[in-house]
């Protein structure tokens, strides 16, 4: 059954989430309707603000309020609403008839002229008389491209971090437009169907009449992009990619959450929702081990054993390479989410959703040590990815709970930082070493990636640059400074560096890759010729670094500070 929600005249839809989840005004409020969940959550209160144009951000990080000659741009990434800038206009608002907000820029369109302006500067970096008949504007915060469409025969680009500009030429009325950052590539849809355009060089990539209907609609979904016929009530998906697996295995009828490889004896292990163990050898022959009762929710290699942990609390121990069952034990009260095997020397680290991280011997499985947090902090979190230092003085701990917690204990005072993240849960850590940082993936209600400084103990939000949600996936390259992440129905290469003046910048570029395009994906650790992925389909797919070539590598720094509790 779908979703309903009625909608009274006095409410306005202003946006989408990018999952798809629509946004309205609502008695003075942004709010975010949870189609799925059949829950509404109130973003912003504006019914004390004055304003005569609400616009949001396609990543609903940024909300623009204007009144007068004036544009607020809010930032809505912590709890209150954080007023970023003021933009002094040359018209007044009620003149403005389009309007787009990113996360960097505001664009709008006002007596036949486009206006952009920075939000960081507040400056106007734009003001250029255009075509009358413009329908709509879209701006790409990962290549600063902004394209205009409309009632006219050609389509307006505008490379707003370098001033440059051209006109793609285009017979017929233009009706929807989104930008792809892997070419950069721009799709456009209207009387002429639907076309592909590589930005590079303004060539056609692929194009298709669509039987002589009108596309009306756009939206990019993790399989393709979904064309809407309104007209005709059609919808169609067009699977674009720029890379390709090399190999897929089948290995299981349900999702696989997490996956491992044993190096000495080139052996992919695997398992998921059906509670098995899978194991795939070199010539890609697939066997299995029953032994959990519930999903397999990570699974580690050490030496020679392979470690299973399950939502039935039980972690397990095998003998490699023939999967004999050393040790199995209750670990925890509740789900087991998340090992690692961390220290000097190493062991086997364990979070669960009882609020513990323990730590045990391997292979006897004997526990070490236990935190609780609930208990530490008077709380109830339930925890997932997690970080620790060689030492073991220092912890980063992801939650279920919009909460990202840091335990130093090298310091006198502040020991614990409380972080609140607007993702619902980090699900995914990783190390990079070169810059002293740690890179984390978020889920659910926010599709963020972070990075913690480790030398300053601050948490940065980086830009909003995936085209679709994130998984609960990334994996650090050979290079130990490449880290793989998986937007759905894509591969994202993305590299951080460390400034002279201790600030953050980075580089990635994307790959579509359809195959991709399940939820539930997790990479292995990148290897050097090949990442390994797995999905919801039950499938392990490998990918060949020598398909993964950029043909486009998008810049930005990383400044966005999310303050501790």
């Amino acid at each position: 059954m779908p979703s309903v929600f009625p909608i009274e005249q006095s409410e306005k839809l202003i946006g989408n989430t990018i999952e798809g989840n629509p946004v309205f005004l609502k008695k003075g409020k942004i709010v975010k309707i949870n189609l799925e969940e059949n829950s509404e959550k109130t973003i912003f209160d504006v019914s004390k603000e004055k304003f005569e144009l609400v616009s949001l951000s396609r990543s609903c990080r940024r909300a623009a309020l204007g009144f007068n000659n004036v544009i607020n741009i809010y930032s809505l990434v912590n709890e209150k609403p954080q007023l970023l800038s003021s933009l002094n206009l040359d018209t007044p608002v009620s003149k403005i008839k389009i309007n787009k907000l990113s996360d960097k820029y505001f664009a709008c369109i006002s007596d036949g002229n486009i206006l952009v302006y920075q939000i960081d500067s507040a400056k106007q970096i734009l003001n250029v008389p255009f075509s009358p008949g413009v329908f709509s504007v879209y701006i790409d915060d990962a290549t600063e491209i902004m394209a205009v469409w409309g009632w006219f025969d050609k389509i307006g680009v505008f490379y707003l971090s370098q001033g440059d500009k051209k006109e793609i030429r285009i017979t017929g009325e233009s009706k929807d437009l989104i930008i792809i950052p892997d070419r950069p590539t721009i799709v456009v849809s209207g009387t002429f169907g639907i076309r592909f355009i590589d930005l590079n060089n303004s060539q056609i990539l692929f194009e298709d009449s669509n039987n002589g209907k009108t596309i009306s609609s756009l939206f990019y979904s993790p399989g393709g992009v979904l064309a809407l016929s309104e007209k005709d009530s059609l919808v169609s998906l067009y699977s674009f990619r720029t890379s390709f697996p090399d190999k897929v295995i089948k290995v299981s009828e349900k999702e696989l959450w997490t996956i491992a490889k044993d190096y000495k004896r080139e052996t992919y292990f695997t398992g998921g929702m059906d509670g098995m163990v899978y194991k795939i050898d070199e010539l890609g022959a697939v066997t299995k081990k029953e032994l959990h009762t519930l999903g397999v929710t990570a699974l580690e290699v050490y030496n020679d054993y392979l470690i299973s942990s399950s939502d039935d609390r039980s972690i397990a121990v095998f003998k490699l390479p023939d999967l004999e069952v050393e040790y199995r034990s209750t670990a925890h009260k509740y789900l087991i989410n998340y090992l690692s095997n961390c220290g000097v020397p190493p062991k086997l680290w364990s979070s669960s959703s009882d609020g513990y991280i323990k730590s045990w011997s391997i292979p006897d499985l004997q526990e070490i040590s236990s935190l609780s947090l609930n208990e530490r902090l008077k709380g109830n979190f339930s925890l997932h990815a997690f970080w620790i230092s060689p030492d073991e003085k220092k912890m980063l701990i992801g939650t279920w709970n919009h909460k990202l917690i840091y335990i130093d204990k090298t310091k006198l005072e502040k020991e614990v930082l409380i972080f609140k993240v607007p993702s619902e849960s980090i699900l995914k850590m990783v190390e990079l070493k070169k810059i002293n940082a740690v890179l984390l993936a978020g889920c659910f209600d926010d599709y963020g990636v972070y990075l913690f400084d480790l030398l300053t103990g601050n948490l940065f939000l980086l830009p909003q640059i995936l085209p679709s949600i994130l998984t609960a996936s990334a994996a650090l390259d050979s290079d130990e400074e490449t880290v793989y992440l998986c937007p759905l129905g894509n591969v994202m290469s993305l590299k951080v560096s460390r400034e002279n003046d201790n600030s953050f910048s980075y580089e990635g570029s994307l790959f579509l890759i359809p195959e991709i395009s399940s939820s539930s994906i997790m990479l292995s650790p990148a290897e050097a010729e090949r990442i390994v992925v797995t999905n919801s389909r039950g499938e392990v797919l490998f990918v060949k670094k020598d398909n993964l070539k950029p043909q486009y590598t998008f810049k930005g720094i990383v400044k966005e500070k999310i303050p501790s509790e």
